[in-house]
């Protein structure tokens, strides 16, 4: 059974017998997840609009469906994680009942939770991480896609903890498995260009992006192809075709306008790079600092920390004060479970000296 079936199957009994609750039940969900990516705040009332009517007509899989819209939601489109991780925690224990046994969205409800952990202290948390998808992997696939989901998970994962090697060959399977389905391509080439700016390959980064781009646009993944985008700028800065990398940089920063959501924080990482690689560091710190200023408040304790001592290297280097942003790094930290690696980090920012 996919994850749409037994929908389907309910909803046309709704229909057919006239159940104006049901009926509302599924108009509600649906209307959300057509907003989701414009309107996450109004997205996320209508789920909750859907979930009370499902409680009330005893309907237990469709709340963990809505659990399910909401924290994807709370996680890709609004970005704030102040509540993934309770709101997570409390699904998984719920969906690991005997009576959810063939509940299609079992998994999927754990790949939230191992998203909201990567979201917030992929090093702190590395352990329920691993715990999580090695769980994950011991379970049925509820459809074909799960696959896929499994190996950008893990891509994430090893990128976030700088192990590229075994990075590339979870992203290349997805590229391999392409023909199967494109949701995840995008994501893929992401974390492939993130791992060629690691590595500063820009030869690597350009065969990349430009199928990446193509990929999102494919989709209508909106924050990929901002992202993606952006590291087809900086790819072209640094091979030296100026103009094309003029045209992909204001392609990014439209697109970025009329996004209705938060991008994904490596779009800021490779707009920022675009900056700071063409020799102009204080706009590479507003990016940064436009940043900080949409990640404050969320729970997004990792990114706000990369950030945050991008923003004290910046200033740094540009000979500006960096007494208030080196105290704003450090309190971000404390919320790191294991701050060591920041706080160094941190230390050998503040040690340098200034060009």
């Amino acid at each position: 059974m996919s994850e749409w079936d037994w929908i389907h199957r309910l909803v046309s009994e709704a229909y057919r017998d006239n159940d104006t609750a049901r009926i509302l039940m599924y108009e509600h969900f649906s209307q959300a997840l057509d907003i989701g990516g414009e309107a996450p705040d109004k997205s996320l009332d209508l789920l909750d609009q859907s979930r009370m009517i499902a409680r009330e007509l005893g309907e237990k899989w469709w709340v963990q469906l809505i659990n399910h819209w909401e924290l994807n939601t709370l996680l890709y489109y609004k970005r704030d994680y102040s509540q993934v991780i309770e709101k997570a925690v409390k699904a998984v224990v719920e969906v690991r009942k005997p009576e959810y046994e063939h509940f299609p969205l079992r998994v999927y409800l754990h790949n939230d939770l191992v998203s909201a952990y990567l979201g917030i202290d992929p090093i702190g948390y590395r352990e329920q991480i691993q715990a999580a998808i090695d769980y994950m992997e011991s379970q049925p696939p509820p459809d074909i896609n799960f696959h896929q989901v499994m190996l950008i998970l893990k891509a994430d994962f090893l990128c976030i903890n700088g192990n590229f090697d075994l990075a590339l060959k979870y992203a290349f399977a997805i590229l391999e498995e392409s023909e199967q389905g494109e949701h995840y391509l995008s994501s893929a080439y992401s974390v492939l260009c993130n791992i060629a700016f690691a590595r500063r390959d820009w030869q690597k980064m350009k065969e990349w992006a430009l199928p990446g781009e193509m990929a999102a646009r494919r989709t209508h993944y909106e924050s990929n192809l901002i992202e993606l985008l952006a590291w087809n700028a900086v790819a072209a800065r640094q091979l030296g075709a100026d103009q094309e990398a003029l045209r992909f940089f204001h392609a990014a920063t439209q697109h970025l306008a009329a996004y209705g959501s938060e991008p994904h924080a490596d779009s800021y990482k490779a707009m920022a790079a675009y900056h700071e690689l063409s020799g102009d560091p204080a706009k590479a710190c507003r990016i940064r600092e436009r940043q900080l200023e949409v990640l404050e408040g969320k729970a997004r304790y990792f990114a706000e920390c990369q950030c945050r001592l991008e923003i004290v290297r910046l200033r740094k280097a540009l000979g500006l004060p960096i007494e208030d942003a080196a105290a704003g790094a450090r309190e971000a930290v404390s919320y790191l479970k294991d701050p060591s690696l920041m706080l160094k980090q941190l230390e050998d920012y503040l040690h340098v000296s200034s060009q």
